[in-house]
């Protein structure tokens, strides 16, 4: 699922658009944060956010992105 998110995001990345990335999951959100690091993507000069609901209360960006399951793999 996290390559999923990475893959979704390169739409929003090509627009110069600021994208929010939000789970319910720790575990997910790291999961997405490392995929992405992966690609070369840096989630600050892109504008991109990745955190759970709780941590990205209040947080505006032009997408919002949600993840609501967990890949295989990851721990709690």
């Amino acid at each position: 699922m996290a390559g999923r998110v990475v893959a979704d995001l390169e739409t929003y990345r090509r627009g110069n658009l600021s994208v929010g990335v939000v789970t319910p999951f720790a575990a997910q959100a790291k999961a997405i944060g490392t995929a992405l690091e992966r690609e070369g993507v840096s989630t600050d000069a892109e504008g991109i956010e990745v955190a759970t609901a709780h941590r990205f209360q209040g947080g505006e960006r032009d997408v919002i992105y949600l993840s609501p399951v967990i890949d295989e793999g990851c721990s709690r």
